[in-house]
């Protein structure tokens, strides 16, 4: 197996877990595992962060960089009617049927 495809296999078997998350958000790729960090990966670290509730016991630096991705609406809240993690601050649930938060009503 060539190392190109090695590595896509590798990347397309990432599973985010705590440890992995933290790294990514402290930036330390490397002890996550991670050869090429995309943005997505970083707000993907972030939402797994925030869905634990994790990123609010990690130093504060962690808790206003959420903070900041929560206000640019790239990191989604859980829902206080579906309790699904697709609620955009100021907009509503993404989720269609979830009618009280819905975001086409407002």
């Amino acid at each position: 197996m060539g190392i190109i495809k090695k590595h896509i296999q590798e990347q397309n078997n990432f599973k985010m877990d705590t440890f992995k998350a933290t790294m990514i958000a402290e930036g330390d790729f490397t002890m996550a595992g991670v050869d090429c960090p995309t943005e997505e990966l970083i707000i993907e670290a972030y939402q797994f962060l925030v869905n634990t509730g994790i990123v609010w016991e990690l130093q504060g630096s962690f808790g206003r960089t959420a903070s900041d991705l929560i206000e640019q609406g790239l990191i989604m809240l859980k829902c206080p009617t579906c309790e699904e993690y697709r609620y955009i601050k100021n907009k509503g649930c993404t989720d269609t049927i979830c009618v009280e938060h819905n975001i086409n009503e407002k």
